[in-house]
Order: C-alpha cells, then structure tokens, then sequence
C-alpha cells in the first residue's frame, strides 16, 4: 500500500528548502542535520543556514542549519515506517510511504500527529506489489477540506471497525450532526470509489 502524506511543520529547514526550490529533501535523524539538494548552488552558497556539501549532475547536496531540536523535519526516526522519498512543495513536507497495510498507515498518520506534525493524506494506492492484481491511485485533494476532515477524525476514532466509535461520538468531535456526517463519509466514499473503480480515465493515472 502506498500513501502520500503532507505534513504541515513549523520548520526554519523546511522554509530554507522551499525557497530555494529544493528538488529533494533528507530529513534529520539523532544529531544529524537535514539536508536538500538544490538546482542552484549560487544561491545555496549565498544563504546563511545552508552549507552546501557536494555538487550532484541535478544540483547541490547541502546541509540545512536552523532547526529546532524538536522539529519533526529533523527527527524522522520517531516515523515507524521510514518513508521512501521527501520532498519539499509549497512549504509542505512530503512522504512518500510503502505500508503493509491501512492498519500501519493509520499507526504512522497517528505517530506523526503525536509529534506535533498537522498531516494531510493525499494519495493512497492498494495494488499487489507483485504486479498480479489491479492498482488504483486515489487523489485526495478532490475532497473539500471538511470532507477530508470528517473520514480521518472517522478514521482516528475507529468508525469504521467493529469496536471503534459510533457515528455520534464522531459527530460531536467535528461538531456536526450526524446526518452531516453521513453526508460527508457518503461524498467520500463516493469519490473515492469513482476514482478507484475508474483509474485510467479520473485524472490520477494518465489514460494512453
């Protein structure tokens, strides 16, 4: 299973990246700080939190200085699964993350979130690694915000498993009535499905 999480984090390394239109961005661990390959290494060479390291054929690899000691960007190890690639867009930090299954993508969604991290799940992908069974890439951003909102506090509170929350307990967490949050989870599945159930013709994956 594949998904693709934005985490909003207040980052001074992730501000740094973003403005100097990083193409890739390596997330600090322990004592380790970030870094980020950068297409113009003039800039990077002119900015005072960046220390460019080694030139590469697509930029510069250069180390990221300003970083809380807390800050989620330099800390990915807390991250169950470690994500495949990161990036930088428009001030979000994007995952990557190969999953087992939905189960460990709620368990990273809820560490992230413990670690301060706003996170938003914009694509999800459930095929067989195997290339055997069919894939289909959802796009999340068709959603309205409210829509994403409801089917992740749906999610976080175990709605849709056989011991979790009922519909009122969600609810009252959106601060909705429950005939809204069954119109929000419907607009979601149905959009959702549509997608899924035609991937070569909904936008996500190019028809040939």
């Amino acid at each position: 299973m594949y998904v693709q999480f934005a985490l909003s984090v207040d980052c001074r390394a992730i501000e740094t990246a973003t403005a100097l239109d990083a193409t890739e961005f390596i997330p600090g661990v322990a004592d380790s700080p970030a870094q980020a390959v950068v297409p113009d290494g003039d800039a990077a060479a002119d900015h005072d939190e960046v220390e460019p390291l080694v030139a590469r054929t697509d930029g510069v690899v250069c180390r990221l200085d300003g970083c809380r000691d807390d800050c989620l960007a330099c800390n990915m190890d807390i991250v169950p699964v470690e994500p495949y690639q990161v990036r930088c867009v428009d001030g979000a930090l994007l995952l990557d993350i190969a999953a087992r299954s939905g189960t460990e993508v709620e368990c990273i969604q809820r560490q992230l979130k413990e670690h301060g991290a706003d996170v938003e799940p914009r694509r999800l992908s459930d095929g067989d690694p195997t290339g055997g069974g069919q894939q289909a890439v959802v796009d999340l951003s068709r959603l309205t915000d409210r829509q994403r909102e409801a089917a992740a506090i749906a999610i976080d509170e175990g709605y849709f498993t056989s011991d979790g929350a009922d519909a009122g307990a969600v609810a009252d967490r959106l601060g909705v009535s429950q005939s809204t949050l069954s119109e929000h989870l419907r607009a979601v599945e149905s959009e959702l499905l549509s997608q899924a159930l035609r991937p070569a013709t909904n936008g996500v994956e190019g028809s040939s």
